[in-house]
């Protein structure tokens, strides 16, 4: 069946038998009409009257003989939320309710989610294996049957299309024509990513709960060809998975949360792709960011600056032998040793040290109805901030530990805001970690995140005997940075992301006044200035940033034009694309002028200033220092000698001085606090000086 096949539809404007979408059902006084079917807002052939909350569709086909039928392809164009049976048999669904359980007739769809046909763009595709099929098709009359709803009876627009495309292995037979924008599934044999291979036992993946299938990865190592035909060499086992995401899953390429699992269906710890062993992964979808990268990007920033962020890894994912296109592979944020390491808090841990630690919090959507408390403190166009229970979440905390984060954060935010806020000892450093306030302010504004500080916005607490300051983050979720959003300015190179409120507020989600405070403070303002000198000379490099670029766009380059055959989007605006590009190589081309451009306005815009304490640096003496930022040794090599070594504060106060014994020495900075510092060289007659950042 095709766009021009008629349908049988109802608007039911009360509950109808359950047995509406059956063989057999009588559908005396139903309305004929062509889809699609919806406000005849211009791409509808049949109108309904606006108000509308759902459409019951029905349409038989005649199939002459099941056992040529190889494979099929449901597509449906859906304005918001759709549910497709086959025969009786739910086959599909998308935004709305539980796999198995019926809407009702006045069900609203679980969140917006727009038509992609009249967008010049090719419906969302569903589909259906041979086993499946053997199991539901009929010789003679079948029945699919499509009810799609609407989210609210006050919404402006419905749609509501569906095609049903069956593939034969034999020339002879043919029932209809194809749709005019049918684009036949893509025959994948090999890549030169790994190839991850879902099968999901004819089961539907849905948004919550999780279904157990298998998984298998085909890597065969670095520079090495992966085919289709390979063992699962990688990982070869079971899996739980659901649709993940807020905004993203109205988009046709989906997100996936995985959780590998043993044969019994627990929880079970594996390394996937080298990244260190786990049983909680991502398998994030790029669709509106169509260099595929730019989360890879910050990411890896943030792993540069020194901090955990997700690791990642590109992969080209198969579903029930659908090709799906680009993916990342990556991990997602919880308390574990090779993530968010800080230690585990159980539900005995009420008292003492055991209370205080570990805790990670967020400021982000109510996605999946997360536990928070409020800030009483209000963002600067007077919004009340909440803060979301991520790990553990709100359920699973004693009264007594969800007391304690609620008093940690209110004892911060007070002493923020207090009038001794840049005291050392009662002020803000108190309790948070300025090094990675620092590093999370460069990483918003460097790609000038639209949803910085807002949402996706995740800092941490772990005990006091290990480290008792709140940390920020670790990075998440910047596929709508870096010159990629069309709204609240997101698209140009000039101006903060902090001040998204003063641009661009009353979306409901608001940034903490925490980043005005901070920069009020002369000290934060000029480590800000100083660490962004550093990273400027090295991360943040242009060089650096543009061979980043390059380098993916390089791996990328056979696996991206595979991704745009199954996802035919170049060309064509997707929300909310600031620039659209003909070709990736110009979406990877807007991308590193943008960066450029930025990095450009940053260099003249940072605030503060990095003192040079009165030494003028001769190039007398060429040393290096490392690790930097450093935790508890720094190590620092001179190529020539010298006869005196100094370390200094940010205020020029003289931390530590001795001669100098050998060409490479080391000094012990475990008791210093974070922050930047000064390594000053002497001779007779010139001075070298370094600046370093103590981190932990």
């Amino acid at each position: 069946m095709n766009e021009s096949s008629s349908w049988t539809y109802l608007v039911p404007s009360g509950a109808s038998s359950v047995n509406w979408k059956n063989p057999g059902f009588s559908t005396a006084g139903w309305s004929n009409g062509l889809a699609s079917i919806g406000y005849g807002d211009g791409d509808d052939q049949s109108v309904v009257a606006a108000g509308t909350m759902s459409v019951y569709m029905r349409q038989t086909f005649t199939i002459a003989d099941t056992s040529k039928i190889e494979e099929a392809l449901l597509h449906v164009d859906y304005d918001d939320a759709f549910v497709a049976y086959l025969n009786g048999v739910e086959i599909a669904r998308s935004n709305i309710g539980t796999v198995g359980v019926q809407p009702l007739f006045n069900d609203p769809a679980a969140g917006f989610h727009e038509g992609l046909l009249y967008q010049g763009m090719t419906p969302e595709s569903f589909p259906l294996n041979k086993a499946l099929l053997s199991t539901l098709l009929v010789n003679g009359t079948n029945v699919l049957a499509v009810e799609v709803h609407n989210e609210s009876a006050g919404s402006s627009d419905f749609t509501a299309l569906a095609t049903f495309c069956v593939g034969v292995d034999d020339p002879l037979v043919h029932y209809q024509s194809l749709p005019t924008w049918f684009v036949a599934p893509l025959n994948f044999t090999s890549s030169n990513l790994p190839i991850v291979v879902i099968n999901t036992l004819s089961q539907i993946i849905q948004d919550d709960p999780k279904i157990t299938c298998d998984m298998g990865i085909i890597y065969n190592g670095t520079g090495i060809r992966n085919y289709m035909t390979d063992p699962f060499n990688d990982y070869n086992g079971k899996i739980g998975i659901e649709i993940r995401g807020s905004s993203s899953q109205m988009f046709p390429k989906k997100s996936y949360g995985v959780e590998t699992r043993d044969a019994l269906g627990f929880s079970n710890n594996v390394s996937l792709l080298g990244m260190p062993a786990e049983n909680d992964w991502i398998l994030y979808a790029p669709y509106t960011d169509k260099t595929l990268m730019r989360d890879v990007m910050v990411y890896q920033f943030g792993n540069d600056c020194g901090h955990y962020a997700p690791r990642t890894r590109f992969v080209e994912l198969v579903i029930n032998g659908e090709y799906m296109g680009v993916y990342v592979l990556e991990e997602k944020i919880k308390i574990d040793n090779g993530r968010v390491d800080i230690a585990s808090l159980n539900p005995g841990d009420t008292l003492g040290d055991e209370l205080t630690g570990g805790y990670i919090l967020k400021i982000d959507k109510f996605t999946g109805g997360s536990d928070y408390f409020l800030s009483t403190y209000f963002s600067p166009t007077g919004s009340q901030i909440p803060f979301l229970y991520h790990d553990p979440e709100g359920i699973e905390l004693h009264p007594l530990q969800q007391n304690y984060i609620q008093g940690f954060m209110q004892d911060f935010e007070d002493a923020l805001f207090g009038p001794s806020y840049t005291d050392p000892l009662i002020g803000y450093r108190g309790y948070i970690h300025a090094g990675s306030f620092i590093d999370y302010f460069l990483a918003n504004e460097f790609s000038r995140n639209v949803d910085g500080y807002r949402l996706s916005t995740y800092f941490y607490k772990d005990k006091n005997s290990n480290d008792s300051l709140l940390h920020i983050g670790p990075l998440w979720d910047f596929n709508l940075a870096l010159g990629n959003a069309d709204y609240c300015d997101g698209g140009l190179t000039t101006g903060w992301a902090y001040e998204f409120d003063l641009v661009c507020g009353g979306d409901g989600y608001q940034i903490p006044r925490w980043w005005y405070r901070l920069l009020e403070d002369t000290v934060f303002v000029n480590e800000l200035k100083c660490r962004y000198l550093d990273l400027r000379s090295g991360v943040l490099s242009d060089a650096y940033l543009i061979n980043q670029i390059d380098s993916m766009a390089n791996v990328l380059d056979e696996s991206q034009q595979r991704n745009y055959l199954k996802w035919p989007i170049l060309g064509t605006y997707v929300w909310p694309n600031n620039y659209v590009g003909n070709s990736f190589q110009e979406e990877i081309d807007f991308l590193k002028n943008w960066v450029i451009q930025r990095m450009t306005w940053l260099d003249a815009n940072m605030p503060g200033a990095c003192p040079n304490l009165g030494f003028v640096d001769q190039q007398a003496f060429e040393f290096s220092i490392y690790p930097n930022p450093a935790s508890d040794q720094l190590q620092i090599v001179l190529q020539h000698p010298a006869k005196k070594l100094s370390l200094f504060s940010i205020s020029g106060e003289l931390i530590l001085e001795e001669k100098v014994h050998a060409q490479q020495m080391q000094i012990d900075v475990s008791g210093l606090s974070n922050g930047i510092y000064f390594v000053v060289v002497q001779g007779d007659d010139a001075v070298s000086t370094l600046r370093f950042s103590v981190g932990r």
